[in-house]
């Protein structure tokens, strides 16, 4: 984590790839507990300022502000005064993208959950701009109901399928 500049040293330079992948990497950990979240968010939210455009930064701030986790523990999210933070850069972005307007989705999406949930005004920021942006109902649908998370998410988010015969196995499925 130094070597992204977490630990309050200058981050290191090092291959773009290895950095997009290591931000990633981070941003999928859903068992980090909400405060080092928050901290990686924050440091992720700098660069995204600077680089807009970063599909892989992008992807990261919208796991880490993810308002359902899609394995992780309720405890592990982050408070919803740091996601909408996070959320009013996303929204104020000048040409907003595909890209973004996922990243405004994920973070702004309806839990159920009065603790979880963004505020209603930041909320409705989220809908106008992914209007803007041109994105199908059915891909905004998150910001206007709460839409239950399937292995299919998981699998879409996080990458391949297991192989046929292969599962996860989760503490709670033993």
């Amino acid at each position: 984590m130094s070597d992204l500049g977490l630990t309050g040293k200058k981050a290191g330079h090092f291959n773009p790839q290895i950095q997009r992948e290591s931000w990633r990497l981070l941003a999928s950990l859903e068992r980090l507990d909400a405060t080092l979240r928050t901290t990686i968010g924050n440091a992720l939210m700098a660069r995204i300022r600077r680089d807009a455009d970063n599909a892989s930064l992008l992807w990261a701030i919208a796991r880490l502000g993810a308002r359902v986790p899609l394995y992780g523990p309720l405890s592990s999210v982050v408070a919803p005064e740091d996601a909408s933070r996070w959320l009013d850069v996303l929204i104020g972005i000048k040409r907003p993208t595909a890209d973004v307007a996922a990243a405004i989705v994920q973070i702004g999406a309806l839990t159920g959950d009065p603790l979880r949930n963004l505020d209603e005004a930041i909320v409705a920021r989220a809908r106008q701009q992914v209007r803007v942006v041109g994105i199908d109902d059915e891909s905004a649908r998150p910001l206007y109901d709460v839409v239950a998370t399937s292995r299919a998410d998981a699998n879409r988010v996080f990458g391949e399928p297991l192989p046929n015969g292969l599962r996860l196995v989760t503490p709670d499925s033993r």
